[in-house]
């Protein structure tokens, strides 16, 4: 893949010399000769690292570097100003002014080329990051699940796609808020404080939490929140990972509620009613079957069907 490296300077001796030392090295290589027409070179050539110099007519160079660090498109070109001027003020105003470094002519041919070498490892790091980063950005906001970050406040700092879709918040009206908007207000107060202390002494709090909607509706979450730590183990930020569990518990209740309702006409039932497993044991009666063998429950529930029905006979 080839590089391109964009020289602008006015001087048409300084652009020549500096072309045929990069040239040499296996480099493309676009000029321009002020400011504004390196911008159109920048959109046209896509360079990797630009040579620019302070002086020129037209657009100077902290002009440009002003503007092409303002543009999201092209703010992370590697930009090393070129200039005679080398005292100390006018450094610090082209590294100010965005320069990623700054060489003073004139240059020597070695340092020159160690200069731009360091400009495409620092860009291909920059890349490789930026990658990185995307395909994390990616994979968050494609997640099935709600993932909310807040500050050690608890304000809201960022919040996935799926958080917006299960709560009706957007984006922004999430954004500086406290994760307490979501509070359904049924879950009990200890259950909070259990994750307060848990999440700020540096562990990781997981549970179910009963929140509301943005149009007031509540559901169930199954959340796990824990810190996010810098290099020197300071807790800088919360990470709350939450599934939607409303079906799994609307299930859960339907089937309880299901089961108090056979348990209800099992034991009100006037019939004997006995429930045996595969090899006929008996595991479970009622107290209308009791009644009608004349034995206690413990005396049925565990011994063999057929044992019971011949003792019943007998008797």
């Amino acid at each position: 893949m080839s590089i391109t490296i964009l020289v602008v300077d006015d001087d048409p001796d300084y652009v020549d010399l500096t072309t045929l030392i990069l040239r040499k090295e296996g480099y493309q290589v676009s000029t321009a000769s002020d400011g504004s027409v390196a911008l159109e070179e920048l959109k046209n050539h896509q360079p990797d690292v630009v040579l620019v110099d302070w002086n020129m007519p037209g657009m100077n160079g902290i002009s440009f570097i002003k503007s092409v660090k303002a543009d999201a498109q092209y703010c992370d070109r590697y930009v090393i100003m070129v200039t005679a001027r080398s005292d100390p003020q006018a450094k610090a105003e082209g590294m100010n002014a965005g320069a990623d470094d700054y060489l003073t002519k004139p240059f020597d041919k070695l340092e020159l080329l160690a200069r731009v070498r360091v400009g495409l490892r620092t860009r291909n790091l920059q890349k490789a990051l930026a990658d990185e980063v995307r395909i994390l950005h990616r994979a968050v906001e494609q997640s099935p699940l709600s993932i909310v970050i807040t500050d050690t406040s608890g304000a809201i700092e960022y919040v996935n796609r799926h958080f917006t879709e299960v709560t009706g918040f957007s984006f922004n009206e999430a954004i500086g808020k406290n994760a307490r908007m979501v509070k359904g207000g049924e879950t009990r107060p200890e259950v909070y404080v259990e994750l307060w202390n848990t999440i700020v002494s540096g562990g990781e709090w997981r549970g179910e939490l009963k929140n509301k909607k943005k149009n007031g509706e509540l559901y169930w979450e199954h959340a796990s929140i824990s810190p996010i730590k810098n290099e020197n183990g300071d807790i800088t930020h919360f990470l709350a990972v939450k599934e939607d569990i409303t079906e799994r518990k609307r299930a859960e209740e339907a089937t309880r509620q299901s089961e108090l309702q056979f348990r209800l006409v099992w034991e009100k039932s006037a019939d004997g009613m006995r429930l045996t497993d595969e090899q006929g044991t008996v595991l479970k009666v009622n107290e209308a079957f009791c009644r009608l063998v004349g034995k206690p429950r413990e005396a049925l529930e565990g011994k063999p069907f057929s044992v019971i029905y011949t003792e019943a006979q007998q008797e």
